[in-house]
């Protein structure tokens, strides 16, 4: 049996449980309330009044006072997700030290495993990073409540071993988000495997629109996120924690407006692997506790390597001495040394007075302080300069979503599609467009065009669907990704490479847009044949004139 302890935003949540392979068994629940301004943010503002606040609280409910296992968000605890070769825990330690830990913030590093490959000889540890000052902090305020830790892990890093555990992700692409006060913390994975974890304050108040709106645009964000690492699986699922049925629903409806496809949204409440007893909650209100209960394979803990680092100081003491005693000697040696080196030194007083004379000679003081000060008000200059080029660089890097793309989308369409701009986002570069045409082979032709031309990075669309009405038309939703050079003339286009020391693509520009126009030369052509031929056919017979149809 374990007692895990999670001190949240708003509330220290206890939980006595145990976990038996990839199950969870909780026997009881506590939740105490965190005195106000204690905790901002999972940092610890005011140790003495929590700590004072929890001796009363386990006193009260005479919980055991050792073994705790400690679970924290603090967002200076990160966690890392790594592959590293299949080996002993030393070498790994040493490994993940050397690529991981900074030496200069005195930084301690401690893993557990996630899963092995055997085969590979490889396997996937969950590294937890902190300076040591932060972990001694934690294990005082528990000291300082009469308590004494066993552990303490990130809660982020425990959720994912525990929804890899139970089977929760298995082979699904989705997002598991979990509401911490003011604090929502996702965690994304692709095909059951971790990929990354953010998380972000909301500002709106719980329940509102806006609060809806800020959740839509977090999973709008990692959507866009997985399209950039070109990552082909689409989300097929959400799941929600710390959040109440109403506000589920509420940001339900908000974010399957902005997402294409079926998608699943539903909150964490009901697991099969996991059983609560006693007080009404579910792994909705508990995920961070709960994920704290399960089961961690070849764990190396940080607290135990704070412990490590601060026994081996103290056993390095008598050494310390032993190293000082030689250099003393030494010292005092030296002194004597200058001592009678100091008489031989004797005929350069005179020259030193006069290098004094003139330091302190108030011109000389005057043109020093002169050059100081032109000095920094160059390097103000370049500073300046420097955030300037930055921000040229910046702004140059975004596209231009002026009358010049509606012309290239509108040449690109004309005599094949009837193309509606639907919206922009400038944050992206990406415009959502539809197309209708008489013939599927004309959205083609017209989708082909519109990749063609640089302006456009990239152009997904996903099938067509023609209306139910006779000589029905096909109909496409797509979105194109504007370039960096979109809207852009070749004069901009050049001074921009110019400034960044880049070969100008104006050339490839002119052959593509000479390309561009011939083959809308071609395809008029093509039209203008097919136009007649379909006349002639119309004179001869309206019975053949629908076969000449069919067969084009």
């Amino acid at each position: 049996m374990s007692l895990v302890v999670y001190l949240s935003n708003t509330q220290v949540q206890i939980l006595s449980g145990s976990a038996k392979g990839k199950s969870v068994g909780v026997d009881k629940v506590y939740t105490m309330p965190v005195p106000e301004g204690c905790i901002l943010n999972g940092v610890i503002t005011d140790a003495g009044t929590l700590s004072s606040a929890m001796q009363e609280f386990w006193k009260t409910n005479k919980l055991p006072k050792k073994g705790i296992k400690l679970i924290v968000t603090n967002p200076h605890f990160a966690v890392r997700m790594q592959d590293i070769p299949l080996q002993s825990q030393k070498k790994s330690e040493k490994f993940l030290k050397r690529e991981l830990a900074d030496e200069e913030k005195n930084q301690i590093i401690g893993f557990y495993e996630i899963s092995k490959n055997v085969k590979l000889k490889s396997q996937k540890i969950c590294a937890e990073i902190a300076e040591q000052n932060l972990i001694q902090d934690y294990e005082q305020l528990f000291k300082a409540a009469g308590l004494e830790l066993s552990t303490i892990n990130s809660g982020i890093g425990m959720t994912v071993n525990f929804l890899l555990q139970t089977g929760t992700v298995t082979n699904k692409t989705c997002i598991v988000m979990n509401l911490d006060g003011n604090t929502i913390t996702s965690v994304f994975f692709v095909k059951g495997d971790y990929y990354y974890s953010t998380s972000r304050r909301i500002f709106n108040d719980i329940g509102t629109e806006g609060f809806a709106r800020d959740m839509a645009a977090t999973v709008n964000q990692i959507d866009q996120f997985a399209r950039s690492q070109r990552i082909e699986e689409t989300i097929s699922d959400i799941y929600f924690a710390g959040m109440s049925e109403d506000n589920a629903n509420l940001c339900s409806a908000t974010i399957r407006e902005g997402m294409t496809g079926d998608i699943n949204i539903q909150r964490l409440s009901n697991l099969i692997n996991v059983k609560i007893s006693g007080g009404g909650y579910t792994i909705n209100e508990l995920l961070y506790p709960v994920a704290g209960l399960s089961n961690v394979k070849n764990q190396l803990n940080i607290l135990s390597q704070v412990n490590e680092n601060l026994n081996k100081e103290a056993s390095e003491k008598p050494n310390i001495l032993k190293i000082v005693i030689p250099y003393a000697i030494t010292a005092v040696i030296m002194v004597i040394a200058t001592v009678i080196v100091g008489r031989m030194n004797a005929n350069k007083t005179k020259e030193l007075k006069e290098m004094q004379s003139y330091i302190k000679d108030p011109y000389n003081i005057s043109e020093e302080m002169k050059y100081d000060e032109a000095a920094a008000k160059a390097g103000s200059y370049g500073k300046h300069y420097g955030s300037l080029y930055l921000m040229r660089q910046n702004i140059d890097s975004y596209p231009w979503a002026n009358s010049s793309i509606i012309r290239i989308v509108e040449r690109a369409a004309k005599g094949l599609a009837d193309v509606t701009i639907l919206s922009y986002d400038s944050s992206s570069g990406v415009i959502n467009m539809t197309a209708t045409a008489a013939k599927e082979n004309q959205v083609n032709r017209f989708i082909e065009k519109l990749m063609k031309d640089k302006s456009f990075e990239s152009v997904n669309y996903t099938g067509y669907a023609k209306t139910d009405a006779e000589g029905g038309r096909y109909t496409i939703k797509f979105t194109c990704i504007l370039s960096e050079i979109a809207g852009k003339t070749d004069e901009e286009i050049e001074k921009e490479m110019a400034a960044l020391g880049k070969e100008s693509p104006s050339s490839e520009n002119e052959e593509s847009a000479d390309s561009e126009e011939s083959s809308e030369e071609v395809d008029e052509g093509e039209e203008s044949s097919s136009e007649e031929a379909t006349s002639e056919d119309t004179s001869t017979s309206s019975e053949s004139s629908s076969e000449s149809e069919v067969v084009e």
